[in-house]
């Protein structure tokens, strides 16, 4: 959560349910000595700080729309949570490109045919299942899905890192040392903005 790059709303799920299992995972410990208790002592305190996030929708939403993602993140056994978040991306997918005339033309000029059923899908359905399918995990497959980008772009916030700032303080008694002490405020944030940027 600390980078600086491809940390967005939607990593928060993923980087707390692996943390979860981490924990869970370590075997080599004894059953009732010091190292179960720190893990259960870990495991509640995760518990209760993170579950009301893991059950909020727009993490969910955040969480689908990132292509490395999608409903991997859903254990299999838990398919009502996966078939509750695809219907959340179907219906903010139809609020965001509600259906055209098209359809209600072609529903018109087939009603001649008495067996004609209209389909339930639609333009956005498709883009969707296309989505879920597709293998490619970089982020800039999403250009291939313009309605999922729109809605990605929504709801994937850029986390804010306190790692630049960090990085200031950490370059700043490099330069004001017991030789330098006397430098001027403009001059020492020159002299930082240049050890800083001194790849650019």
């Amino acid at each position: 959560m600390q980078g600086e790059r491809n940390t967005y709303l939607g990593c928060v799920i993923p980087c707390i349910t692996k943390i979860k299992s981490a924990i869970a995972n370590v075997t080599d410990i004894a059953p009732n000595g010091y190292g179960a208790n720190i893990r259960r002592g870990l495991m509640n305190h995760i518990n209760r700080r993170f579950d009301p996030i893991l059950k909020k929708e727009s993490f969910m939403l955040a969480t689908a729309l990132h292509p490395r993602f999608k409903l991997n993140w859903i254990p299999k056994e838990d398919e009502e949570l996966a078939s509750d978040v695809r219907r959340l991306l179907e219906q903010k997918l139809e609020e965001l490109c509600p259906l055209d005339s098209t359809t209600n033309v072609r529903a018109q000029t087939e009603t001649d045919d008495l067996l004609y059923i209209p389909s339930k899908a639609t333009p956005y359905m498709n883009e969707l299942d296309l989505f879920m399918v597709d293998p490619d995990i970089n982020l800039e497959s999403l250009h291939k899905y313009p309605r999922i980008k729109a809605l990605c772009l929504r709801f994937n916030t850029a986390l804010p890192s306190s790692a630049p700032v960090e990085r200031l303080f950490s370059a700043g008694p490099l330069i004001l040392t017991a030789r330098l002490n006397r430098l001027s405020d403009e001059f020492f944030e020159t002299l930082l903005i240049l050890k800083i940027h001194k790849s650019v």
